[in-house]
C-alpha cells in the first residue's frame, strides 16, 4: 500500500523551528554550527537535504490521505497548521517490543485491510485534531496516518536531537530492511549530520545531559554507516567518506570502548530491554 494518495504539493519553505524552539535542533546547533571551523567542508560537497528538510510547506486538497507510515531517516518532525484541518492519527504498541518484533508489527500496516484484526490487537491508536495555529512535535520513528478533510496549508520540518537518537537508530534500522513498505520518502543526507553531532560530543557543558541508549545509537549509526541505507533507495548510491568521517568514527569507537569490551557486547546490550527507553548515561570517573 502506498503511504499517500490523491494530489498534494510539497514546497521548500524558508521557515524553520520558531526562534524559541530552535535549540532543539541539535543537528544544526551542535552538529553543524560547532564543527565547521575545525572540520570545514573543503570538498564543497554537502547534500542539500541536510538543510532543505529542516523547512517545508504542504498544500493539500480536501480528501488527502497518508496511510500509516513513519518519516524517513529517523528524523523528528514538527508541523504547524496555517489554515485548514488535519486529523493526525498516531499508533503506539500496546506492549514494549524488541526491534525485530517492532519491525514485524509495523509491517502489518503494509496491508491494513487484511491485517486489521491483528493491528487492533497490537497497536493503540489516538486521533489528534489539528486546527489553525496548532503545532505538533512528533518523535523519530512515530507511526502515523493523516487525513485532510478540507483544503489546507501547513508548514513544518525535520530535525535531530541527542535525546532521541535511539529512536532514530531503530527507525533507520527498520528502513534498511523494509523502507519500501513503511516510509514515504528517501533522504540520503543524515549520515553527515550524525557524524558532525558525534564530533560535537566533547563540546557541550557538564550540564548537558546525554542518555546512554541514545548515545550508543548515534555511535552505531556512525560506525556501521553502510548498514543503514534505506531499502527503498533504488539509485544504488554508495556511501563515501567526507571530511568528518574519520574523526567521527574515532570518537564513536572510543565511546563504545569506554562502556563495552567490544562491538558485539555493545550491540547485544543496546538491543536488549525497552527500545524506546533512552536510559540515563552513567558518568564514570
Amino acid at each position: 500500500m502506498s503511504p499517500c494518495c490523491t494530489n498534494h504539493t510539497n514546497l521548500i519553505f524558508a521557515q524553520c523551528l520558531p526562534p524559541e524552539l530552535q535549540l532543539l535542533d541539535h543537528g544544526l546547533v551542535y552538529g553543524w554550527n560547532q564543527t565547521m571551523v575545525d572540520c570545514p567542508v573543503c570538498s564543497g560537497k554537502v547534500h542539500p537535504d541536510n538543510f532543505t528538510t529542516k523547512s517545508w510547506a504542504l498544500l493539500h486538497h480536501a480528501g488527502f490521505v497518508s496511510y500509516p507510515h513513519h518519516d524517513s531517516d529517523g528524523a523528528m518532525t514538527f508541523i504547524q497548521i496555517k489554515t485548514g484541518i488535519k486529523f493526525w492519527v498516531v499508533f503506539r504498541p500496546k506492549h514494549a517490543l524488541s526491534r525485530t518484533s517492532l519491525q514485524k508489527a509495523q509491517m502489518l500496516f503494509a496491508n491494513f485491510t487484511r491485517n486489521q484484526e491483528e493491528i487492533l490487537l497490537t497497536w493503540d491508536t489516538e486521533v489528534i485534531t489539528l486546527l489553525d495555529g496548532d503545532m505538533l512535535f512528533q518523535p523519530a520513528g512515530q507511526v502515523h496516518a493523516v487525513y485532510t478533510p478540507k483544503k489546507m496549508f501547513v508548514t513544518g520540518g525535520h530535525f535531530y536531537n541527542f535525546g532521541s537518537l535511539h529512536l532514530t537508530e531503530i527507525s533507520r534500522y527498520i528502513d534498511a530492511h523494509k523502507a519500501q513498505f513503511l516510509t514515504n520518502q528517501v533522504h540520503d543526507n543524515a549520515l553527515e549530520t550524525f557524524q558532525r553531532m558525534t564530533i560535537a560530543l566533547p563540546r557541550p557543558s557538564a550540564s548537558f545531559e546525554l542518555r546512554h541508549r541514545a548515545l550508543v545509537g548515534l555511535c552505531l549509526m556512525v560506525i556501521n554507516r553502510d548498514k543503514y541505507k534505506a531499502s527503498n533507495n533504488d539509485q544504488g548510491y554508495t556511501i563515501i567518506a567526507s571530511e568528518s568521517t574519520g574523526r567521527a568514527v574515532s570518537i564513536a569507537t572510543a565511546i563504545i570502548s569506554h562502556f563495552y569490551k567490544d562491538m558485539t557486547t555493545a550491540q547485544r546490550s543496546y538491543r536488549s530491554g525497552n527500545q524506546s527507553d533512552p536510559v540515563r548515561l552513567e558518568r564514570t570517573t
